[in-house]
């Protein structure tokens, strides 16, 4: 038997199948754990056989600001956007501390904090099998796994 073999008969025994993989989620510019949660359920229907879910909303407020005069704002609302008041972020990216995924560079404000939310997750909740990110959320799941590879996160 090769090694392949081996370690797909490892891989696949009764009690490693029976263990749920544990999957921390997280929620897009202007959502919250909630509304995540809730937008995803078809899908956590569809893999409860195989995963469970941790929902964590971003510690920063997005301050909703009138930019109707913003010529590159579309007529649509942000993709996944909740329309509570309960609207949160990972970071800015402007100044007046909202964030717009066309603006390219500019700073990361709040980016810290959320990065010690994740890190103090991980400790009480963890550990997780997995990430699952949504619209900024994805990107910065995408940041914290270079910050990770870099060694400098605490997870």
């Amino acid at each position: 038997m090769d090694n392949n073999s081996q370690m797909e008969q490892k891989c696949c025994t009764e009690d490693s199948m029976s263990q749920k993989l544990k999957i921390l989620a997280i929620h897009g510019y202007r959502q919250n754990a909630e509304t995540f949660r809730a937008k995803t359920g078809s899908f956590r229907r569809m893999v409860h056989k195989w995963a469970q879910f941790t929902y964590i909303t971003a510690p920063h407020k997005v301050i909703l600001v009138d930019d109707s005069n913003d010529l590159n704002k579309s007529e649509e609302p942000d993709i996944g956007q909740s329309q509570d008041e309960e609207q949160y972020g990972w970071f800015f990216n402007r100044d007046d501390k909202t964030f717009r995924g066309i603006r390219k560079g500019g700073p990361a404000i709040g980016f810290e904090e959320s990065v010690k939310l994740i890190e103090h997750t991980f400790a009480e909740e963890g550990p997780f099998d997995g990430v699952l990110g949504f619209s900024q959320g994805a990107c910065f799941v995408g940041l914290l796994c270079d910050l990770q590879q870099r060694g400098c996160m605490l997870v």
